[in-house]
């Protein structure tokens, strides 16, 4: 019972998502592409237009990490295969770095001599790779320096954990536990725009994935997250 009313729960959060969080970029998108009829310069033109094809594809996969969810919580499994953790970390270091070229990740691993069989998991790769890509964003957008930490763990028996560090300013402890709650944003950076749908996604993803997602403020102004996965 309680599995299918956090299914309908979902459901309901998953149509209020897509209404939310894409009638905006979409908007946007129609409005550039109009706009670009209009260039006269055809090098110009077609700048414009491949910056909205790489927009339009962005949103797309949102959609489709939405629709793989709910198709799980309707009952469906989802698709999966032996992924590399480390080398979907370095694909979506290389994929933010065109539209983040000043900021750096430092990736290093526990141990050092880490064997490779503990850094595969039979995963959907789509999901994880957005998973992945939503803390590092996170970790872009609330760091008071372009630097970042990706430490990946495997000192622990049949597990791999995978630790976000930044230096930003830290949520405040009561609303920490707000943090992964639909639409949520917490107050550490008004600045940013958006529904608070990165953590919340993550959180669903890592946990279809049979893992777990945390937040620590070990000290001062450092931030981070955690996420473990086991092992088979």
């Amino acid at each position: 019972m309680n599995r299918t009313n956090d299914a309908f729960a979902f459901q309901k959060h998953a149509a209020q998502h897509i209404s939310h969080e894409l009638k905006t970029p979409i908007a946007v998108l129609v409005s550039e592409l109009e706009r670009a009829k209009n260039i006269p310069d055809e090098k110009t033109k077609n700048e414009v237009i491949e910056n909205q094809i790489n927009k339009a594809k962005s949103l797309a996969d949102v959609i489709t990490v939405l629709l793989e969810i709910s198709k799980n919580e309707s009952g469906n499994e989802i698709s999966l295969e032996t992924i590399r953790l480390d080398e979907l970390i370095f694909n979506g270091i290389e994929e933010l770095s065109i539209t983040n070229p000043e900021f750096r990740f430092e990736i290093s691993f526990k141990p050092d001599n880490i064997h490779e069989n503990q850094l595969e998991l039979k995963a959907n790769t789509l999901l994880i790779n957005q998973a992945f890509l939503n803390v590092m964003r996170n970790c872009i957008f609330y760091s008071l320096n372009p630097q970042a930490k990706i430490i990946f763990d495997g000192t622990a028996a049949n597990q791999i954990s995978i630790s976000f560090i930044n230096e930003g300013n830290p949520i405040a402890p009561e609303e920490e536990k707000y943090l992964f709650d639909h639409f949520y944003k917490g107050s550490n950076n008004p600045r940013l725009t958006g529904f608070g749908l990165g953590l919340v996604l993550t959180k669903k993803i890592v946990e279809l994935h049979h893992g777990s997602i945390t937040y620590s403020n070990p000290s001062g102004n450092k931030i981070q997250f955690d996420i473990s996965f086991p092992l088979s």
